[in-house]
């Protein structure tokens, strides 16, 4: 097999991983930069490397794998798994041969930070006396939907029934799922006055200016000592956590936060017997 041809590691070729991660699996912007970074280091080692390519990506993943959290290891290779059955240029065997050669290290099972329910109604009133419409929008989403940053941030107003109270979202790897929204969202929304826009935030709004807004709240609040530095994450837990805690049953939580395996969800939950709507309303009286 030669290794120029069929890994494709050229500039064009990494082009196009990248278009396809963004365009048809619906990769969140960080995991798009996280993995064109994991095959562009590959493609730079690759120039120093002599062998065929079940040695380039052995020898590339114990070299890059120094020293790094097992989480990191496990990202770098869940991107060159991707990469590997994505490249045109390999047959359907050659992608095999080489995947084989992909292990993902055992992860640590880490406790989720989660944040007290009296937390959350702090942070409820403090953006509220703040008056930052698309700070308590962001909050509303993230919590109250349990939205990804990614999904929050990306939302068109076609895709909120308001009459339903309900959000068609369009998840990792373009699943879509449906989601309820609180009321406070939908007042939020009448008072930004949006007209004739499609965005519910503007597009000059990045994610790493949302994760600042998220790290501010806790860092305000005084949360960041006993929580450490807040990020979004931390919201989709807490609802997750909360909900599991007032009787919601495991696959409803999964349906609602998008979850592709049972066990992600496990890490915040524990399987009780109730009714999720009921649930919902009964955890959102903030």
């Amino acid at each position: 097999m030669n290794m120029d041809k069929s890994l494709a590691l050229d500039q064009a070729s990494k082009k196009a991983f990248e278009i396809y991660l963004r365009v048809q699996k619906n990769r969140s912007p960080h995991t798009c930069r996280s993995y064109y970074k994991t095959i562009d280091s590959l493609s730079e080692f690759s120039e120093s490397h002599s062998g065929p390519p079940e040695e380039l990506i052995r020898d590339f993943i114990r070299n890059q794998s120094k020293n790094q959290a097992k989480s990191t290891q496990a990202q770098r290779v869940s991107a060159l798994r991707t990469y590997i059955r994505w490249n045109p240029g390999l047959t359907n065997l050659e992608k095999e041969k080489l995947i084989k050669h992909l292990h993902s290290p055992k992860k640590q099972k880490r406790i989720p930070r989660i944040i007290e329910r009296h937390e959350i109604t702090e942070v409820a009133s403090y953006i509220a006396l703040r008056e930052e419409p698309l700070e308590q929008l962001l909050f509303y989403l993230l919590y109250g939907s349990g939205l990804r940053i990614s999904e929050a941030l990306g939302l068109n107003t076609s895709q909120i029934d308001f009459k339903k109270s309900e959000i068609t979202v369009w998840g990792k790897g373009s699943k879509q799922r449906i989601v309820p929204i609180l009321s406070e969202v939908k007042n939020v929304i009448k008072k930004m006055n949006l007209g004739k826009k499609d965005r519910l935030f503007p597009a000059t709004i990045h994610e790493r200016e949302a994760r600042e807004w998220v790290a501010k709240w806790g860092k305000d609040l005084g949360f960041e000592k006993k929580h450490g530095r807040w990020h979004p994450h931390m919201l989709r837990h807490s609802i997750a956590s909360h909900l599991s805690q007032d009787g919601a049953k495991l696959p409803s939580i999964q349906k609602l936060l998008g979850h592709e395996q049972m066990s992600t969800t496990e890490q915040y939950t524990q399987i009780k017997v109730s009714d999720l709507l009921k649930i919902y309303k009964k955890s959102h009286k903030l």
